[in-house]
């Protein structure tokens, strides 16, 4: 049998495939058969019926025993020359008539081609690689320190737990992981999981304002790890970098309250009155900074509210008190402001009771000063009283007259003091109704002088400047009236 050629091998479609051997002489006479258009079986068959085959060379048969009968059919090397000719020409037909020869370059050139195709999609698959997608939010552990109001708060990675997790998931890129200076007896040392643990661990970022927290307070995790290190090395992705917390668990502090001992100071009159903060018996309450909603034109009974005049009070009182306070504003009702006096219900029977005896002190100092030292007081009687309110506009905002009868004598006959009792007037400007009382000034006593003495006799003689009767008092009233006040008088002209 011949030795197999590289002609005998050819392609379909660009895979290789190899043909049984043929002969030279089988192929010259195919190309000749294909030529002429002639065949050649009846000649093969007459060659074969005299045992003489041609010199071409057929495929090998094998070897029969001697022991094994062979019989030899005629027509079986006509069968199979006809089988050969089929495929040679099936092959000739799929070629253009030409049977196809491959050369070894073309194998090396072939191998080449897939190399490179699978080296890019080698690197294509890298290149795409889907990256395990990592949820941080239940690994971190936060830690609230110090006081409610004053406290800190620090963040750590649940290590053992992420790396329970992450055991089989994360696969590092060697080459990278050197690459960036990472250390190499970590490399060989720990598994995967923690080595990417202990790199997060260590780009926590906690964002919060510490050492003033207070329970409730917002607060945050940034994770600064570089998201180039974790895809190329580590070959994760992070989906979120900022982890929120609710600040919980700082010591409660005592609580206070900031305005006990808190008051306010009024001064001047409804409805213009001013007021102040004033504070006493309460050291805490002294040292915070306070204001109030309303300073001036106060009228009794307006709502005053007092507040800590800081942004945040209750963190100021933490922080710089230590405690907590109780409240942080303090609502005050006016009932302290001063009234102008506008009414005589307005008068307790305190007040009548005081502003009566000093209408009677006034008369009595007022007697003994015209008399001099031998007058007498027999009686003085309270007998009623006339308001005059003034507007707002008015100059004296009320006057206050009480009419008073009086009985006296002097000792000294003959002048006018032993014919009976009389009238005086005595007044009071501007009084103020306060929750001590009212407030009075000075009292005046109407006319220059209740009594007037006259000497150059024998005897001195003393004679009474007030009113006689009632109806004089009266008459004098009407003529004190004005458009600019308002008139009230319990004042009996019976009397």
């Amino acid at each position: 049998m011949n030795d197999l050629k590289a002609s005998d091998i050819f392609s379909v479609d660009g895979a290789p495939e190899i043909r049984p051997p043929q002969d030279a002489d089988a192929d010259i006479a195919d190309e000749s058969a294909d030529t002429a258009g002639t065949a050649r079986q009846p000649e093969e068959a007459g060659r074969a019926e005299q045992g003489k085959p041609e010199t071409q060379d057929t495929v090998e048969t094998p070897e029969i025993p001697e022991s094994m009968p062979v019989q030899l059919s005629a027509a079986a090397p006509a069968a199979d020359t006809e089988e050969a000719e089929r495929e040679n020409t099936t092959d000739e037909q799929m070629y253009g008539g030409k049977s196809r020869r491959s050369h070894p370059l073309f194998y090396m050139f072939s191998g080449a081609i897939l190399i490179v195709l699978i080296v890019m999609m080698a690197l294509f698959l890298r290149k795409n690689h889907v990256k395990e997608a990592i949820d941080l939010s239940g690994y971190i552990l936060f830690e609230a320190r110090g006081s409610d109001g004053a406290g800190a708060v620090s963040a750590t990675l649940d290590e053992e737990r992420f790396v329970s997790d992450y055991d089989r998931k994360i696969q590092i890129n060697r080459d990278r992981y050197l690459e960036k200076g990472l250390s190499r007896s970590d490399l060989e040392s720990e598994s995967p999981a923690r080595i990417l643990a202990q790199y997060i661990e260590g780009s926590l970022q906690t964002q919060a304002d510490q050492g003033s927290l207070m329970n409730g307070d917002p607060a945050e995790v940034l994770i600064t790890a570089d998201p180039d290190v974790l895809s190329d090395v580590y070959n994760v992705t992070l989906q979120d970098v900022n982890i929120p917390y609710v600040v919980s668990g700082l010591k409660k502090l005592t609580s206070f309250d900031p305005f006990e001992g808190v008051a306010i100071s009024y001064s001047g009159v409804s409805p213009d009155a001013s007021a102040r903060i004033v504070k006493s018996g309460q050291a805490a309450a002294d040292n915070l900074p306070m204001k109030l909603s309303k300073t001036s034109g106060i009228a009794k009974g307006d709502q005053i509210t007092v507040t800590l005049d800081v942004d945040d009070p209750a963190r100021y009182c933490v922080v710089n008190l230590g405690r907590t306070p109780l409240r942080t504003s303090m609502t005050i009702t006016a009932d302290g402001a001063d009234t102008w006096l506008t009414d005589a219900g307005q008068l307790t029977g305190a007040d009548l009771t005081k502003i009566k005896s000093d209408a009677a002190q006034a008369v009595i100092r007022e007697i003994r000063e015209d008399t001099g030292d031998g007058s007498q007081t027999a009686d003085v009687r309270y007998e009623g009283y006339y308001l005059f309110s003034g507007s707002s506009s008015a100059g004296t905002k009320n006057i206050l007259y009480l009419i008073l009868r009086v009985s006296a004598d002097d000792g000294l006959s003959g002048d006018d003091l032993a014919d009976g009792a009389w009238y005086a007037c005595v007044s009071y400007r501007n009084v103020k109704v306060t929750d001590d009382g009212i407030r009075y000034p000075q009292a005046d006593i109407e006319g220059d002088n209740l009594f007037v003495t006259t000497s150059g006799t024998s005897l001195p003689t003393a004679h009474v400047t007030g009113y006689r009767t009632a109806l004089q008092v009266r008459k004098e009233m009407l003529l004190r009236e004005s458009s600019d006040y308002t008139v009230t008088t319990d004042f009996d002209l019976s009397s």
